[in-house]
């Protein structure tokens, strides 16, 4: 087996996608916090800091990492799978921002830019409003859409396991789905890969292939998870969600079958020794109490070549539903 430039054989135990499935570690409660998304094209290679470590000007990708951050948003690079760098210079670049996510209606926004540097004077703070208004008047090129995107992380400089594993799915989905599946530089979970972010609703996955990706869009024209996205394998959570409620949302979604995206009240407490979760849709309410745990007995690299750590999960404890 050839070894790799790290000297770690690239299929070997070293993979912590590999070691975290061989673990059993659960998804739930891993999504990235963001409470919006903005995602540029940008052809060629990326480094592992892709916004300053890639053919983008790394001034305004800090920039605009830097604004986005700034409002508990998220920046990040986007590349249509198998186009070859060539065959992307001098168009205009694709542009994504998605928005509303603590909102019942998160919106997709979608258009070309001739100018990246155009992004760097937005109105980001609107990213919470409940309409994607306030942007449009400043960018009146970004348009509304209804089809999702998923976004798959295939950024072999932050972790190989999501060029290795990410890669394919995302060239796969997209023959199949033109236009709403893009590789993409980083969705947190190296462990997780293949991993997924679904716009516009903030919807992260985890360890992918390309029919499962394929449904994820489809029931999300309907605004709902696809079933066999809703176990504790795939399921990450809700990104516009602390971590805690993350897990609450995606156990109460899977225990009792609720495939909603939208429309969720979620009030998270925090307390000594875990957190107090209360989830409403409609009439329906649930009660929840929320704790980490440590498993010493199992354990796994966070990122590959990384030491072994023990595996820690989210445990969700249903106090009362009225539904």
């Amino acid at each position: 087996m050839s070894l790799d430039a790290a000297g770690v054989p690239p299929w070997g135990p070293a993979r912590c996608s590999l070691a975290s499935r061989a673990a059993g570690e659960p998804a739930i409660g891993t999504a990235a916090v963001a409470r919006g998304f903005l995602v540029l094209e940008q052809a060629g290679s990326w480094g592992r800091a892709a916004a300053v470590e890639s053919q983008l000007d790394p001034l305004l990708g800090k920039a605009l990492d830097t604004v986005l951050s700034a409002v508990g948003g998220r920046f990040a690079l986007l590349r249509i799978p198998g186009e070859s760098t060539g065959s992307a210079t001098g168009r205009p670049r694709i542009a994504l921002v998605a928005g509303g996510l603590t909102t019942p209606t998160p919106w997709l926004l979608r258009g070309t830019v001739s100018d990246p540097g155009e992004l760097a004077v937005l109105p980001w703070e609107a990213l919470d409003d409940a309409t994607p208004g306030r942007l449009r008047v400043d960018a009146p090129w970004l348009f509304p859409t209804e089809e999702p995107v998923m976004l798959v992380c295939t950024n072999g400089r932050r972790d190989r396991c999501c060029a290795i594993a990410g890669r394919g799915v995302a060239a796969e989905a997209s023959g199949d789905r033109p236009g709403q599946v893009y590789e993409t530089t980083h969705t947190g979970g190296h462990r997780f890969a293949p991993t997924g972010v679904l716009l516009p609703f903030g919807q992260g996955f985890a360890r992918l292939d390309a029919s499962l990706v394929e449904a994820a869009l489809d029931a999300a024209r309907s605004g709902r998870l696809a079933p066999e996205l809703m176990d504790e394998t795939h399921n990450r959570g809700c990104s516009a969600l602390p971590k805690p409620a993350q897990a609450a949302l995606a156990t109460v979604q899977s225990r009792f079958g609720v495939p909603a995206l939208t429309g969720w009240e979620v009030e998270a407490t925090r307390e000594d020794d875990g957190w107090t979760v209360r989830l409403r849709l409609g009439d329906d309410t649930w009660h929840t109490r929320v704790t980490e745990s440590v498993d010493r007995s199992a354990s796994r690299p966070v990122s590959c070549g990384g030491p072994p750590e023990p595996v820690t999960s989210w445990q969700v404890e249903l106090v009362s539903a009225d539904t």
